[in-house]
């Protein structure tokens, strides 16, 4: 029942965030423009292999930054502004519980686009094979997880058992 309630409340967060049309464009349409814009030949739009690679990392990065600011900075923000964490998150488990299903909204958005940006111009702009797509974005997933599986795990448990 608690489980169902956290992911619930996870879904929630998600499409929250989906519904905000500014972080929707700079998150998925910007860095997809941009790499079209560097993938402008006299011949069409197309990118080797490697660049687009390079530049899916940048845009990988620009995806992350806005993802920790908007999905998940200013959200919170907002919600400390409007008295709401204050008013509905009195005791210190419900405070972790929102922090961390807002953390996993905000995680899961950005998967989500980094997916659909290395989707949208591997198979768009370049020559490249799925297996090295699929490397890209697992790298790109594990890094993500890495630096906060303990902390995630750890906070996680303590909800579970509260």
């Amino acid at each position: 029942m608690m489980m169902r309630k956290f992911f619930r409340c996870v879904a929630i967060f998600i499409i929250k965030q989906l519904r905000e049309p500014i972080e929707v464009f700079w998150s998925f349409v910007a860095p997809i423009a941009y790499i079209l814009l560097n993938a402008k030949t006299a011949h069409g739009f197309h990118l080797p292999a490697d660049i687009l690679i390079q530049t899916a990392g940048w845009s990988f990065s620009y995806i992350v930054l806005l993802g920790a600011c908007n999905g998940f900075g200013l959200y919170l923000a907002g919600r400390r502004e409007s008295e709401f964490v204050r008013s509905f998150l009195s005791n210190p488990s419900r405070r972790r519980a929102f922090i961390l299903a807002q953390y996993l909204a905000s995680l899961t958005m950005t998967l989500a686009f980094s997916a659909a940006l290395i989707a949208v111009t591997a198979y768009t702009l370049a020559d490249i094979e799925l297996a090295k797509v699929i490397t890209l974005f697992m790298k790109f997933a594990t890094f993500m997880q890495a630096g906060k599986a303990d902390s995630m795990e750890q906070a996680f448990v303590k909800y579970v058992s509260n």
